[in-house]
């Protein structure tokens, strides 16, 4: 059986996006996962101004993405889409270029498909490796006793990229990482999921 990163959920509503389109915005309008979900797919398919449109709804009805977040040390550190204004940010962000270099030695290929911007190839690299949830493993990475797990929870789904990475930055780092999402937990061991990859 061969498996493939995107997922079958993922690959049945881009095939569909026309008709979940008006179906979303509906089911629940304030759910910033199926804004997120949607602008992907439209992203997926280079429709920037149906990105755009769906960004612009998200603004227009201040639905908002949660951020991802990370347990160090009995406190709770939060974490967005490209922010470091975390006081450790110069020293997260060293990681950052550390964890890409390492993993890109292992066989990492960035897979820019689903940013929602219409960027050339680096600047959506650079998108990818500040996701909240690489933020996030980063800065436990700097923080965490070496043989403790690092959990990272956010509430959206995934990417299929940040999936990727992390396998290889569990195998990379010799780390135990959990992640959990909006539905599901990924165990990540070894450059491993415990998925196997079918989300």
């Amino acid at each position: 059986m061969t498996t493939n990163n995107e997922g079958v959920g993922f690959r049945g509503l881009a095939m569909a996006k026309g008709q979940k389109c008006p179906r979303l915005k509906i089911i629940d309008p304030l759910n910033s996962g199926a804004h997120v979900l949607l602008s992907n797919i439209y992203a997926k398919e280079q429709q920037w101004e149906d990105v755009k449109s769906v960004r612009k709804m998200m603004k227009d009805k201040n639905v908002k993405k949660l951020k991802g977040w990370v347990d160090v040390d009995k406190r709770v550190h939060v974490f967005g889409v490209e922010d470091l204004c975390h006081g450790d940010k110069k020293e997260i962000n060293l990681k950052l270029h550390e964890l890409l270099r390492k993993i890109i030695e292992v066989g990492y290929v960035p897979d820019v498909e689903y940013v929602p911007f219409d960027l050339v190839f680096d600047m959506k690299v650079k998108v990818l490796n500040h996701h909240s949830e690489r933020i996030a493993i980063a800065y436990a990475l700097i923080r965490m006793p070496i043989r403790k797990p690092i959990i990272v929870k956010k509430n959206l789904r995934v990417c299929v990229d940040c999936h990727s990475a992390i396998k290889l930055m569990s195998k990379v780092e010799g780390r135990e990482i959990i992640f959990r999402e909006n539905s599901r937990f990924h165990h990540f061991v070894d450059g491993s999921c415990s998925c196997k990859d079918f989300w």
